[in-house]
Formats: structure tokens, sequence, C-alpha cells
């Protein structure tokens, strides 16, 4: 019988492992990096609207986009993001009669991105191309928050975001996907919950996308720092930190 139970124990170890080895970032094949190292050699700024609009879009499927708003700057450079790469997040159909939209969810955790995000997309030119969902989140840390009330939030975050990114999640499933994330410690929860369920969900994946901010020139975020051994692509806009701090880290230039 402890013959069986330390067999079972070691097929079940086996298959966690290999689950996670399919999933965690460090173990993936880049099968664009030739090409987009050659880009880079050509000195092609447009290679992310050129390489990933072949990752994010299925022919005749809408792209089922997450965005999370962080507070202040980071908003900013999320906005920019989505109006800079418009053509691969939110492009037009050459047919008009059979329009693909995006279905955005918009996460958020405070009312005043929100706002920000509502009047950016009312002059949006591809506004009608998408339907969107806001989603709203509680903040996993305050600026300047002792470690108690720290945890508590976290905590508060954990428990609140699960059934929301459960959602989406199943909602993406068998769709074109994205994930766009760019600054604050909640994009860390909805990466751990993105990974979760993607280990128990075979075949699924989370193809989450993480732009570190502009700000960041010598050194990574706390947010950073994390989510470079979680995020499927993680993107830098300061070649230097690429080459000294981040070397899977991807650089397309600046791109806010």
């Amino acid at each position: 019988m402890l013959v069986i139970l330390s067999a079972i124990s070691l097929i079940l170890f086996a298959l966690v492992i290999t689950r996670l080895i399919l999933i965690l970032p460090f173990f993936k094949v880049d099968r664009n990096g030739k090409e987009r190292q050659a880009l880079m050699e050509n000195g092609n700024k447009a290679q992310p609207r050129q390489i990933e609009h072949q990752t994010v879009r299925q022919k005749d499927k809408p792209l089922h986009l997450f965005v999370f708003l962080g507070s202040g700057g980071h908003t900013g450079e999320m906005l920019r993001i989505l109006q800079n790469y418009d053509s691969v997040l939110f492009y037009e159909p050459k047919n008009e009669g059979t329009r693909i939209q995006t279905i955005l969810y918009l996460g958020y955790s405070d009312l005043q991105s929100l706002e920000k995000f509502k009047d950016f997309i009312s002059n949006y030119k591809y506004k009608n191309n998408m339907i969107i969902n806001y989603v709203q989140f509680i903040k996993a840390r305050n600026v300047n928050a002792n470690m108690i009330n720290s945890l508590i939030s976290i905590s508060k975050t954990l428990f609140y975001s699960f059934k929301q990114i459960l959602r989406i999640k199943l909602q993406m499933l068998n769709n074109p996907h994205l994930v766009l994330l760019n600054g604050p410690g909640t994009c860390c929860i909805i990466t751990l919950w993105f990974k979760v369920f993607e280990f128990f969900l075979i075949g699924s994946s989370s193809n989450i996308v993480y732009v570190e901010s502009l700000a960041r020139i010598t050194s990574l975020s706390m947010t950073g720092k994390i989510l470079y051994y979680l995020a499927d692509k993680f993107v830098v806009q300061w070649e230097d930190l690429k080459q000294t701090i981040c070397p899977r880290a991807l650089y397309y230039g600046i791109l806010v």
C-alpha cells in the first residue's frame, strides 16, 4: 500500500512540475524571437504592430482584452499605449459587413482613473469597434501604508478579485486574448490569479504582457521585479535596463 501511495505521489508531483514548466514564461519558446531581433537590427520601430498583431488576433473572432488602470502616471501611460497601438488592439476591419469588435475588460481601482478613461474613449476613433466591461478592484496597497494595513488590503484584494478574474478568464477561453498591465501592485494579484487559473484549466493560456514604466531607467519597480518572473512577455522602454537588469525582457524603444 505504501508503495502504491508513493508511486501516486511521484506521478502527481511530476504532473505538477510539468504543468508549471508549461505555464511559467522562463520555459516558453519565443517563436518570434528571430524576427523580432532582425527588426531591431534594422531599426524598425513599428515591430510590436507587425509581430504581436499575429499573436493576439484570429480571423473572425473578437479580441478579449483585459487592461488595468493604475493611478496617476500609470493610467496616463496605459492610455498612451492604447492610443499608440490602436491598430493592433482595436483595428477596424476592411469589410464593414463583418465588423470584428474587441471585448475590453477595463479594470480600475480609483474613480479618477475611470473618469480619465471615459474622457479618452469618448473621442476614440475605434470606440464603436469595442464592447467595454468595467471591472472595479480594491487597491492592493495604499501609498505610505504600514505593514499591517498593507497585509489587510492585499488580503482583501486577493479575496475580491478571485471571482472577477475567474469570470474574465472563462470568457477568454478558446478566444484570442491579451492581458495588458503596466504598473501598480494590484497587477501582481491579477497576474497571480490568471496564472492559477491557467494551471488548472488545461489548454488555456494567460498571454500576459507587462510594460514597465518609462520612469524606470536603471531599475525595476517592485511590481516589475515580481512580474518579471510571471508575465508571459515583459517589456522595458530603456535598452540599458534590458542589458543590465532583465535580459529576458523585450525592448521596442519608448512606447508611451
